[in-house]
C-alpha cells in the first residue's frame, strides 16, 4: 500500500516496471497512475494498492503478474517532494489497513477506466 500527499505540481505519476525498468502494460492494465487519473481523499491524499487481482480500490496498481520489479514515483515542477509511505501487507489485512474513505470502484467502472486508458494510448501512439 502506498500513501502520499502529492505536492502542488504540474504533474505527478507512479508507475510499475519490471526489474529492468521497462514499463508494464499501461494501455490495457492499470500499472500506472498520474495526477489526472488518481482518486484523492478529502485531505488531498492518494492511497494506492499494488495487488495481483483487482481489490476494488480505485487506485489499484496491477503488477501484470510479476512478483518483483520496480516502482517509480515522480513529480514535475514542484518545490517539495514528499516521501510516500509504502507498506507491504498480506491481502487479508488490506481492508483493515485501508484508511477510511479510500475510493472504491466497481468492476463495471474498472472496465470503463481501462477502456479510456486503451483509447488514450491509441490516440497518443497513432500510426
Amino acid at each position: 500500500m502506498i500513501e502520499m500527499t502529492p505536492p502542488p505540481a504540474k504533474f505527478w505519476s507512479v508507475g510499475l516496471a519490471n526489474r529492468f525498468w521497462q514499463s508494464l502494460d499501461y494501455g490495457d492494465r492499470q500499472s500506472s497512475l498520474n495526477s489526472h487519473q488518481a482518486e484523492y481523499d478529502e485531505h488531498g491524499r492518494v492511497v494506492a494498492v499494488i495487488a495481483h487481482g483487482d481489490p476494488g480500490i480505485a487506485n489499484w496498481l496491477d503488477p501484470c503478474g510479476l512478483d518483483e520489479g520496480s516502482l517509480a514515483i515522480r513529480f514535475l515542477s514542484c518545490r517539495d517532494t514528499p516521501a510516500p509511505s509504502i507498506r507491504l501487507l498480506p491481502r487479508s489485512r488490506l481492508e483493515i489497513e485501508l484508511p477510511p474513505g479510500t475510493a472504491r470502484i466497481t468492476p463495471a467502472c474498472r472496465a470503463q477506466t481501462l477502456s479510456r486508458r486503451r483509447a488514450g494510448v491509441r490516440r497518443r501512439f497513432r500510426r
